[in-house]
């Protein structure tokens, strides 16, 4: 599990400095090594018009995993923007590994009792969410979010206007309405999972760009 590996990232790191490079060179080897279980047996993909729960049982159904290229964020991000990531359900894939360079500050989202996503320095203590997985723990140092450059968005599936079909939790939804329009939003998923049209309701926010293992490219809404 990811939230494993970021509980390995060296107590010497300091919020707002640069990485060294042994610590980033330690995790993206660590990250290399996650895996995920089996999905389930292949379904027929839906036609758009077809609820999103349909679309869910599909794209969980579809194997793959996403890899990043080593500086896409670099690129997106600048030299001194934050990058928000998360640490995956056990049965969610997460980019494999997610090679953010040295530069950008990474951050990680923080699922709360109640209330909406938070934003905290990678290197913050952690805890475990009732769901499972680790996240930073409550009383971490807050990333404010007009510092945050790039948002790397878990989805179990995208299309090619950047719109996401996620869990129905709604969380990632609301956070990402409240960031600056100038904030890069990275999908990520598997190209497999990439289709030509979901489902879209009024609150979707499109993506700007689309993770998958052909690289980082812009959507259709760019």
């Amino acid at each position: 599990m990811l939230g494993r590996l970021y509980q390995s990232l060296r107590p010497g790191f300091r919020n707002g400095s640069e990485w060294s490079r042994f610590a980033a060179a330690e995790w993206l080897e660590s990250a290399s090594r996650v895996t995920c279980p089996p999905p389930p047996a292949p379904t027929e993909r839906p036609q758009p018009d077809e609820p999103k729960a349909t679309w869910r049982i599909w794209a969980r159904s579809v194997p793959g995993r996403a890899t990043l290229p080593r500086g896409a964020i670099d690129e997106l991000a600048g030299p001194s923007g934050w990058v928000v990531t998360w640490r995956p359900l056990s049965d969610e894939p997460a980019p494999h590994p997610v090679e953010i360079g040295l530069e950008p500050r990474l951050a990680l989202t923080r699922t709360p009792d109640s209330g909406g996503l938070t934003v905290h320095p990678a290197d913050s203590p952690t805890e475990q969410h009732p769901y499972g997985f680790e996240q930073p723990a409550g009383g971490s140092p807050v990333v404010p979010l007009d510092d945050i450059a790039v948002v790397l968005v878990p989805g179990l599936a995208f299309d090619h206007a950047g719109i996401r079909l996620g869990r129905g939790a709604g969380y990632f939804d609301r956070f990402l309405a409240d960031l600056a329009d100038t904030v890069h939003l990275v999908g990520v998923c598997a190209q497999a999972r990439v289709v030509d049209l979901l489902p879209r309701e009024p609150h979707d926010i499109p993506m700007t760009h689309l993770l998958t293992e052909k690289g980082v490219n812009p959507t259709k809404s760019v």
